[in-house]
């Protein structure tokens, strides 16, 4: 890192992937939505739109935080009007679904996020765009799809590796 602690060559791109991450974080809770919803619960929301009638758990999967993480966050979704719990049946988990209040404040953080993310990479050419797009879209699905990366069921902020691989 230079002085001020922008990102040099040497740096590891883990590294800067996550502070691209921390960053765009902190960016989109600041421009906040009327609901006041953050960026977890965004993607809360979304996971939960994408595979309704999910349980808390199959919810923290998908975002990649704790099951405890999600409870916080539904808990104030609920609050909000945005998430509703279903009574399990018998042996069954509770099943959670998007409301309309909820998918109303998801639509209106997606086109914010596309905003946000119309503006910093405005710098970038379309072609450079499409293809950082595309990669990273590519680089999540391949770290979802391989388990070896992440394991909610333990620490789900500790990464594993696969035997052989570093």
């Amino acid at each position: 890192m230079n002085d001020e602690g922008s990102v040099t060559g040497t740096e590891s791109m883990v590294f800067v992937l996550i502070k691209l991450g921390r960053i765009l974080e902190r960016e989109v809770n600041r421009v906040g939505s009327p609901d006041g919803l953050t960026a977890s619960h965004s993607l809360v929301l979304g996971q939960i739109a994408r595979r309704p009638r999910s349980g808390r758990a199959e919810v923290a999967r998908g975002v990649h935080v704790s099951p405890q993480a999600v409870g916080g966050a539904l808990t104030q979704l609920q609050r909000l009007g945005m998430v509703a719990r279903s009574s399990p049946a018998a042996g069954r988990q509770l099943a959670l679904s998007v409301t309309d209040r909820g998918m109303e404040a998801l639509e209106e953080a997606e086109r914010e996020a596309e905003s946000l993310a119309r503006g910093l990479l405005a710098s970038l050419r379309p072609e450079h765009r499409r293809f950082l797009d595309g990669a990273m879209r590519h680089l999540l699905r391949t770290m979802e799809r391989d388990d070896a990366y992440l394991d909610a069921d333990d620490d789900p902020t500790a990464l594993r590796t696969r035997p052989g691989r570093p």
